[in-house]
This record gives structure tokens, sequence and C-alpha cells, in this order.
């Protein structure tokens, strides 16, 4: 049997491609265009699971919760302006 973490991350970058592979289908316009949700666009939400995934693999690559979360402002607005096919290469 597999260990649970190795399960449980196959799951998290199965549903991020299955999930990014479909937005890619979508017109262009619709990644950035706002909608009534938790983010006020797809793009916004994209960039906000980027950056936690980041956090989260500081965090079991040994860093502190506080040092994973110390994230660069500038950094956050660069991811924000990336198009899906520039986020699907990260």
């Amino acid at each position: 049997m597999s260990h649970i973490a190795k399960t449980m991350y196959d799951f998290h970058v199965w549903a991020n491609q299955s999930m990014l592979t479909h937005l890619q289908k979508l017109p262009k316009d619709v990644y950035t265009r706002e909608i009534q949700s938790a983010f006020p666009t797809i793009s916004k939400g994209i960039s906000h699971i980027y950056l936690v995934d980041t956090c989260w693999l500081d965090i079991v690559a040994g860093k502190s919760m506080k040092e994973a979360m110390a994230i660069d402002p500038e950094w956050c607005q660069e991811i924000e302006t990336k198009n899906m096919e520039e986020m699907v290469v990260r």
C-alpha cells in the first residue's frame, strides 16, 4: 500500500491538471472575465492555488509556516499577471 501523503499528492496533481486542461478548452477571455465566486476571476483563483501550493511545498521541504507564508508581494502580483499558458508551464 502506498503512503497516504503520496496518494493525496497524486490526486492533487491530477485534479489541477484536469482543471487546467478544461480551462484551456474555453475561450481565452473566460480566464480573466469577472465572475461571482470566492475570487473575482478564474485567473485569481488559479494564482491562489499556485501560491498556496508553493507555501505547502516549502513547509514539506522544512520551512516553518511563518517562513513559507512570507511571500514577496511583488512575486504574488507577478503570478497574478500570468496568462493560462504561462500558468500551465509552471
